[in-house]
């Protein structure tokens, strides 16, 4: 797509017209920030964009409408012609919404931050996350049990690529060490050897909700482990939304998906929806309060504190 361009008689019809036309030809929310001079008879125009968030409580019917307001968007070039007219060339109509579409996930990601300081203790109580984390568990739960284990033994089993990788990860995070082909315990792991006389699964949970906190950006982009992102983007949005209205809300699984939809520009089917909140909700991240959806109060009030303002 090409650039957008608009033209103006003069310098007095651009300054009249300009901030209308942004709002009805490119987008409602648009405003100007701010003017530099760029050169001769020439100029640049930050652009921000006010965005408005509804969230209703369904159980109160209180509504609040809360503005995302991203003061440079993106910059409008404004030149004078040899004969006065002014000419305005604006970014691609699918540039300003890529733009926009970062900016939101910005504040998705940093509220996601925050809140799996607060779950990850949980949401590796959710099936398919501690599936996906199997391979973790059979490192740590072996060098706890036995001491050591013999890599090729473990590499045996999977791809010896993605095997090093769980190996360089877990060594980054000082839960193990790598000699002479053996996978021994690091200094994290040996701070719980007083731990012993608990349950191999009492403390694989201890382990895996610490590497999770700590690892979770490369569990996601290097390990691909991609199931634990719908659990953590269905919770976020419960309660970043609630993080905006400033209490736990009475949410449905449709207005879940609303706001799964506004936060990550992203669709997502009710029935997926549905199954995610069930298995959230039996992780003890939600709970069911008669017909409605609220988030657990511990989380919120640990939430709250970490997120500060968005």
């Amino acid at each position: 797509m090409e650039k957008i361009e608009l033209r103006y008689g003069n310098m007095s019809e651009f300054e009249e017209f300009f901030p209308r036309h942004l709002k009805s030809r490119v987008g409602r929310g648009l405003y100007i920030t701010s003017k530099t001079k760029a050169g001769r008879d020439r100029y640049k125009y930050k652009i921000g964009n006010s965005f408005p968030d509804i969230i209703d409580d369904l159980k109160t019917n209180k509504r609040t409408v809360r503005f995302h307001n991203f003061r440079t968007l993106f910059i409008a070039d404004v030149r004078k012609t040899k004969g006065g007219k002014v000419v305005v060339s604006l970014p691609e109509r699918d540039s300003i919404a890529d733009e926009m579409e970062k900016r939101l996930e910005s504040i998705a990601i940093r509220s996601e931050s925050a809140l799996l300081e607060t779950i990850y203790d949980r949401i590796v109580d959710i099936a398919s996350v501690q599936l996906a984390m199997t391979p973790i568990k059979e490192i740590v739960v072996s060098i706890h049990r036995n001491g050591e284990l013999d890599f090729k033994e473990f590499a045996q089993k999977r791809n010896k690529t993605q095997a090093l990788r769980y190996v360089e990860f877990l060594a980054g995070l000082d839960y193990i060490t790598k000699e002479d082909g053996k996978l021994l315990p690091g200094q994290q792991m040996k701070r719980s050897g007083k731990l012993k006389s608990l349950e191999d699964k009492e403390l694989y949970q201890k382990f895996l909700s610490e590497i999770l906190a700590k690892g979770y950006g490369y569990i996601q982009d290097y390990l691909h482990l991609t199931q634990i992102v719908p659990y953590l983007r269905v919770s976020n949005s419960y309660f970043l939304p609630s993080h905006a209205s400033g209490e736990l809300l009475h949410l449905s699984e449709d207005e879940i998906r609303k706001h799964y939809r506004f936060y990550y520009q992203k669709s997502k089917p009710i029935i997926k929806i549905r199954g995610q909140v069930n298995e959230v909700v039996e992780a003890k991240i939600f709970e069911r309060e008669d017909d409605y959806i609220v988030g657990n109060k511990d989380i919120w009030k640990e939430y709250s504190k970490a997120v500060g303002s968005l």
